[in-house]
């Protein structure tokens, strides 16, 4: 896997046919929470983590603060933390 930083997408490299595919990105579509992967638009990813036993990939979004959960089975993406139409920063201290 890859993220392609400022570039929005995340693609997956087959090293065995060195064929690249896209699994999530495209800027076509506004920001939302949740979709189908390839329709999905993703920001600016930062990080990636595998759960291969889940088959699941996270995705940080430093810039937008919040951390995508791609299901690598159904394409279906959503934000497991964080929120795109919240600002950043810290809350519930008085912080």
């Amino acid at each position: 896997f890859a993220d392609t930083d400022f570039n929005g997408r995340i693609r997956f490299i087959n090293l065995t046919n060195t064929i690249i595919n896209t699994l999530v990105g495209d800027f076509s579509i506004p920001n939302q929470n949740s979709g189908f992967a390839p329709n999905f638009a993703i920001g600016n990813p930062t990080g990636l983590a595998l759960n291969k036993s889940q088959n699941l990939l996270y995705i940080a979004n430093s810039p937008n603060s919040v951390i995508f959960q791609l299901n690598l089975t159904s394409n279906f993406i959503q934000i497991i933390a964080g929120s795109l139409f919240v600002s950043s920063g810290f809350s519930g201290d008085g912080g």
